[in-house]
């Protein structure tokens, strides 16, 4: 078995907007939001210029773990990614996990 470890270091959170504007409609339908983050969308809405202002406001830890919750989210895709690289290079493996942690 192999480990690989990938360390991300700049991510263009701004660019997340997309993938976590149904995400908070969700969130705040379910009442998952804290009241001070509501404010962030009173008279916008929650859109993705909204979101990409919300994620402007956040420090980095925050935005980091929201990324790595995507990531995580999406752990199937990207083996799959991961596999079709490695097998487009002559290597064919199979991917059991993908995690991401922010750290």
């Amino acid at each position: 078995m192999i480990e690989l470890n990938i360390v991300i270091d700049e991510v263009e959170y701004e660019a997340l907007s997309a993938l976590l504007t149904p995400v908070i409609e969700r969130q705040m339908a379910e009442g998952k939001i804290p009241a001070w983050a509501k404010l962030l969308f009173l008279g916008r809405g929650v859109n993705e210029e909204s979101v990409a202002g919300f994620l402007r406001k956040l420090p980095a830890g925050v935005k980091d773990k929201m990324a790595a919750g995507q990531v995580n989210a999406n752990r199937e895709k990207a083996g799959g990614v991961i596999e079709k690289f490695a097998l487009d290079n002559g290597i064919k493996l199979k991917v059991k996990s993908v995690t991401a942690k922010a750290v």
